[in-house]
C-alpha cells in the first residue's frame, strides 16, 4: 500500500495536475472572496505527504533529513514569537501562512532528493506542465478571455493566460524553457515542437521583463553549450542540434519587437531613478540609466527595508522583522521587495536565510564535488540543461522574486535541483530501450528474445521495456526477468476477444509511442508492420533484427511486400542474426544508408546444462538415435528429408531412432508420411516442449534439415550440451561447426542422407569446446558497441 501511495506515479500526477490547480485558483480569487483557495489546499497537502515520506518512510539521509527538518521547525517557532505582533486568531493563522510559504521550498528539496534516489521521476514530465501551461495560456488568448498580466494597463500590455500572477508565470514558463529545449534539440517528437511553441507563445505575450530575458539567455546559454560541444566533438548531430536552436533564435529576434514585454519596456525603461533617502524614507527621480531597467523599482523598496532592518533589534535580525514595523502597501499587506534573497534575509533573518538555503547549498556542493571527481560524465547536456534552469532561477529570484517564495514554482524548481545529483534512468543520458515483439511462445525467434533478455548485461544496465502482443502460454510470460517491464497488449486468449483487445492497446501504443521518447527501439520482429511503425515512433534510434535469410526464404514479390509494409531503409541500424543474413540483406539492399551489423543470438549456456538434467525415459539410449527441434514447417525445415532419409537408412539395415521436437502446420503432414512409409516405431513424435534439452542430452545427434536459417540456434544448445551436429549448409553453419562440433552436409535430401550414414558407420563424436559466456560476452559487446554509435560523442 505504501509504494503505491509513494510512487513516482502519483508525483507526476502531482505536477501534471498543478496547472489545473492553479486554474482554479486563479478563477476563484478573482471571482470570489474565498481567502483559503483550492491551491493553497493541494500544496500543503503535499508538503504534509513529503514530510510524512521524509519523516517515517524513508530510510535514505535520514540523519541529514532529520537534522534539516529540526532545524527548520525550530527556526519557524523562535520566527513566530520573535515577529508575531499579537496573538490574535488572524496574526496566528496569517503568520502559518507565511511560514507554510517559508518551508515549501527546503522542504520539496529535501523529499525530492531523498525520493529521486529509490524512484526516479522522469524530467520529461515538467515538459509536459509547460505543455499544459501553455495550452491555457493560448485557448485564453484565443477566446480573448485571458487576464491581463497588470491590472492597470490591460491586456495590450501582457497577458497571463487564466493565470493571475503573471510574475509567477513568466518565472515558472522561464525555468521550463531551457528543458523544453532540450528535448526539442534531441528528437523530432511532436509533442517537443508544440511544447517549445507553447512556452514560447507564454513567454512573448505575457509582457514581463523576466519572460524575454528568460527566452533570450536560456536560449542563448544553450547555443553556447551546443557550439562548443560541437567545437570538440565535431560530431555532425551536435551540429544538427545547435542549428535548430541557431534558427530558434532566428524566430525569437524576429518576433521580440512584436512582444508586450518589448513593447512596455521600450516606453517604460529608458528612465532612470536616483535614490534620495532620509532616516524614514526614500524618494525617486527620473532620468536614463539601467537601474530601473533592471530592478523596475524594487531597488527603491530594498532601500526603505533595508533601513528598517538595519534599525531593527538583534533577535529580528536574526529571526525576521516585526510584523508591527513592516512597511505596507495599499491594499494593507506587507510591502516586499520581489527579490527573493532580500524578502527571506528580512523577513525571516539571517538564521531563515540559512535554514532556509542549506538543502539547496548542499546539492550544488555535491554536485561540484560530482564534477571534480568525473567532469565528463557529470558535464553532460543533461546536467547542463539543469543547470542552465537553475542559473535562471537564482537570477530571476534576485531580480524579480516570485522563485522561492512562490510555493509553485519553488516545489518544481526543488525538483529540477535534485536532477542535478540524481541520474535521471527515465531520460536520454541514462538510456531506455523499448523492444516489440508480436507474441511469447515456444520457437526459434521467442527463444532468442528470452534468452537476449535474461542475458544480455546490456539491457540490465539500461531500462527496458517488453511490448509483447500475445502469449500462447502466461507461464512463458515467468520466465522473463523481473528488471523488465512488460506490456502485454492481449491479456486472454487469442480468439476474437483477444484480437479486439490488442487492436484497441495498439492504437493506444501507437499514441504512447507518439509522445514518449525512447533511447532506443527495438522491432524484434522482421515482418510485423505495425511493430515497425511503432518502433519508428518511439524513437529515432531504430534497431530492426533480421532473423532470416532473406533471399533463400523468400520470392521477390514477397520480398518487396515484406519491405513496403516494414519499411527497412526507415531504421538506423539492422542486426542480423548471421553472415549469411547478413550477406542476404546486402545483395538485396546495397545502397541501405544504416548500420548493417552481424549479432549473433544470445545462448543460455547454464539453463540449458541444468534443464538437460531432468528425466527423460521417452528416449531409447540402446540405440543411435538423431533428434530434431524445430518448427513443423516444410517451406523452411524440410524436415521430409529426414523422414525420407530414415526410411531409406532403415532398409538399408540400420538400427536407430529419429525423435521430432515441436509442432506446426505440416505435424500431420509429417505423420502421414511416417505412417506411410511404416516407419512409426523409429521415427517419434514427442510434440512442443519448453524444455527439449532433457531430450537432446541422451540423444547421439541433433540433426537440422532446413533449405534456409536465420542463424541455427539449435546448433549452439548442441554445442553447449556437446551432442554432435549434423546440419545442412545454412546460415552460418559452415563457420560454426567446426573444430570437432559434427558434420555440414549439402542443402539437400542426399546430404542429410549422407550425414546420418556417415554417423551410423562413423559414429563420430562432439569433440569441439564450446565457452557459451565468452560467446555472450562477446555479444554483448558488440550489442554495446551499436548503442553507443547512435550516441553523441
Amino acid at each position: 500500500m505504501i509504494n503505491k501511495i509513494y510512487s513516482k506515479k502519483v508525483i507526476m500526477l502531482f505536477f501534471i495536475f498543478l496547472p489545473i490547480v492553479e486554474f482554479i485558483t486563479s478563477i476563484t480569487r478573482t471571482y470570489t472572496n474565498i481567502n483559503i483557495t483550492f491551491g493553497m489546499i493541494y500544496k500543503t497537502a503535499f508538503i504534509v505527504y513529503t514530510l510524512i515520506y521524509l519523516l517515517f518512510i524513508n530510510k535514505n539521509d535520514r540523519t541529514y533529513n532529520i537534522l534539516v527538518l529540526s532545524l527548520i521547525i525550530i527556526y519557524s517557532v523562535f520566527h513566530i514569537i520573535v515577529t508575531i505582533p499579537t496573538s490574535s486568531f488572524s496574526s496566528i493563522t496569517s503568520k502559518f501562512v507565511e511560514i507554510s510559504r517559508f518551508i515549501s521550498f527546503p522542504i520539496a528539496v529535501l523529499f525530492f532528493y531523498s525520493f529521486g534516489k529509490k524512484q526516479n521521476i522522469p524530467l520529461k514530465t515538467i515538459n509536459y506542465v509547460a505543455l499544459l501551461y501553455g495550452f491555457v495560456m493560448i485557448v485564453a488568448g484565443i477566446t480573448s478571455t485571458a487576464f491581463a498580466t497588470y491590472d492597470s494597463i490591460g491586456l495590450e500590455k501582457g497577458q497571463s493566460g487564466w493565470f493571475v500572477s503573471g510574475n509567477e508565470l513568466s518565472n515558472l514558463l522561464s525555468v521550463f524553457l531551457p528543458i523544453s529545449l532540450y528535448y526539442f534539440t534531441k528528437n523530432n517528437k511532436i509533442v517537443s515542437y508544440v511544447s517549445v511553441f507553447l512556452i514560447t507563445f507564454g513567454l512573448s505575450v505575457i509582457g514581463t521583463k523576466t519572460s524575454l530575458v528568460g527566452l533570450l539567455l536560456g536560449t542563448i546559454l544553450l547555443i553556447i553549450y551546443n557550439f562548443l560541444s560541437y567545437l570538440i566533438s565535431k560530431n555532425i548531430k551536435k551540429m544538427i542540434m545547435l542549428n535548430k536552436l541557431l534558427v530558434f533564435f532566428l524566430i525569437v529576434l524576429i518576433i521580440i519587437p512584436f512582444t508586450p514585454a518589448f513593447k512596455f519596456m521600450k516606453e517604460r525603461y529608458f528612465n532612470s531613478v536616483t535614490l534620495v533617502c532620509d532616516d524614514n524614507d526614500c524618494e525617486s527621480s527620473e532620468g536614463f540609466g539601467l537601474d530601473k531597467f533592471i530592478y523596475n523599482g524594487r531597488e527603491v523598496d530594498l532601500k526603505i527595508q533595508g533601513m528598517l532592518y538595519m534599525k531593527s533589534s538583534s533577535f529580528e535580525k536574526l529571526f525576521g522583522l516585526n510584523d508591527n514595523i513592516k512597511p505596507l502597501i495599499d491594499s494593507g499587506e506587507f510591502n516586499v521587495v520581489e527579490q527573493d534573497f532580500y524578502d527571506i534575509l528580512f523577513i525571516y533573518g539571517y538564521v531563515g536565510l540559512i535554514v532556509f538555503f542549506i538543502p539547496l547549498f548542499a546539492i550544488i556542493i555535491e554536485y561540484l564535488n560530482k564534477l571534480r571527481n568525473n567532469l565528463k560524465k557529470n558535464l553532460t547536456y543533461f546536467k547542463t540543461i539543469i543547470a542552465i534552469s537553475i542559473c535562471l532561477s537564482f537570477g530571476i529570484s534576485y531580480i524579480a522574486g516570485h522563485v522561492y517564495l512562490a510555493s509553485t514554482v519553488g516545489i518544481i524548481t526543488a525538483f529540477i535541483l535534485s536532477k542535478l545529483v540524481i541520474d535521471d534512468k527515465n531520460d536520454d543520458e541514462n538510456k531506455k530501450i523499448v523492444i516489440y515483439m508480436p507474441k511469447l511462445s515456444v520457437g526459434g525467434m521467442e527463444n532468442a528474445l528470452l534468452n537476449m533478455l535474461n542475458i544480455s548485461s546490456v539491457l540490465k544496465k539500461y531500462n527496458t521495456t517488453l511490448v509483447l502482443g500475445y502469449t500462447t502460454d502466461k507461464k512463458l510470460l515467468e520466465l522473463i526477468p523481473n528488471y523488465i517491464n512488460v506490456r502485454l497488449l492481449c491479456h486472454t486468449s487469442w480468439g476474437k476477444k483477444g484480437k479486439f483487445e490488442a487492436a484497441l492497446n495498439y492504437i493506444g501504443e501507437l499514441v504512447y509511442a507518439s509522445t514518449i521518447d525512447y533511447s532506443y527501439s527495438i522491432c524484434y520482429s522482421y515482418h510485423h508492420k505495425v511493430l515497425s511503425l511503432l518502433s519508428r515512433l518511439a524513437s529515432k534510434n531504430t534497431i530492426l533484427f533480421m532473423h532470416t535469410d532473406l533471399i533463400n526464404s523468400r520470392t521477390k514479390e514477397e520480398i518487396d511486400r515484406l519491405n513496403n509494409n516494414v519499411k527497412f531503409e526507415k531504421f538506423k541500424a539492422v542486426v542480423c542474426v548471421s553472415n549469411a543474413a547478413k550477406k542476404s540483406f546486402d545483395n538485396l539492399y546495397p545502397n541501405y544508408k544504416g548500420k548493417l551489423v552481424v549479432i549473433n543470438n544470445y545462448i543460455d549456456g547454464n539453463k540449458i546444462i541444468s534443464l538437460s538434467k531432468e528425466g527423460s525415459d521417452e528416449i531409447d539410449i540402446n540405440k543411435i538415435s538423431f533428434i530434431n527441434s524445430s518448427r513443423h514447417f516444410e517451406k523452411a525445415k524440410k524436415i521430409s528429408r529426414i523422414i525420407d532419409s530414415t526410411c531409406k537408412l532403415l532398409k538399408e539395415g540400420y538400427n536407430f531412432n529419429v525423435y521430432l521436437v515441436g509442432d506446426g502446420e505440416d505435424t500431420l503432414t509429417y505423420k502421414k508420411m511416417v505412417k506411410e512409409y511404416n516407419i512409426e516405431n523409429n521415427v517419434i513424435f514427442l510434440g512442443r516442449h519448453s524444455n527439449p534439452f532433457k531430450y537432446m542430452s541422451r540423444c547421439n545427434y541433433v540433426i537440422i534439415s532446413s533449405d534456409f536459417e536465420g542463424y541455427g540456434i539449435v546448433i549452439d544448445e548442441a554445442r553447449v550440451l556437446k551432442v554432435p551436429i549434423i546440419t545442412t549448409n545454412v546460415a552460418d553453419s559452415k563457420e560454426i561447426v567446426t573444430s570437432g562440433f559434427g558434420l555440414v552436409v549439402s542443402n539437400s535430401k542426399e546430404g542429410v542422407y549422407e550425414g546420418m550414414k556417415k554417423a551410423l558407420e562413423e559414429k563420430f563424436k562432439c569433440i569441439g569446446n564450446f565457452d557459451y559466456k565468452i560467446f555472450n560476452n562477446n555479444i554483448d559487446s558488440k550489442f554495446e558497441e551499436l548503442l553507443d554509435s547512435f550516441m553523441e560523442v
